[in-house]
């Protein structure tokens, strides 16, 4: 097996972007596996910088393809990125996140009086903020 197919398939099936080091990592893994064979085991002790060869020429070919995803190094990390033209469809299809709410004004004062006065317990917040927080609902 080609080492860029195999890097292919880690990349595309990784929950989040990984390092030369974490892909070092799962090659060696691998090859500890009862099941693996002389291919598998072959990757265990692979070089960091034929890794990373391998990965930009997974990149080259992705982009020469002209897909509309391409292999990418973000920050350090590879990981499967969409060309930028298709961000209209990709918007629509998970949604602008918006900002997080906001706090309200008693939930401030209380982190207010925690930062502050750190230890303290609930009684001596409530006492401080002059309320009475009961959390038993009302009917």
């Amino acid at each position: 097996m080609d080492l860029k197919f195999i890097l292919e398939s880690i990349l595309f099936s990784a929950q989040k972007p990984l390092s030369v080091k974490e892909i070092r990592d799962v090659l060696g893994n691998a090859a500890e596996q009862d099941d693996a064979d002389a291919t598998v085991k072959g990757l265990k002790k692979i070089k960091e910088a034929d890794v990373t060869a391998a990965l930009e020429q997974l990149a080259q070919e992705h982009e020469d393809a002209k897909r509309s995803y391409r292999v990418a190094c973000v920050a350090g990390s590879w990981q499967f990125v969409t060309q930028p033209e298709f961000s209209p469809w990709l918007k629509a299809l998970v949604g602008v996140k918006a900002r997080p709410p906001r706090l309200s004004q008693p939930a401030l004062e209380t982190l207010a009086i925690i930062a502050y006065r750190q230890p303290i317990t609930r009684a001596e917040v409530e006492q401080i903020r002059g309320v009475n927080v009961d959390a038993r609902c009302r009917p």
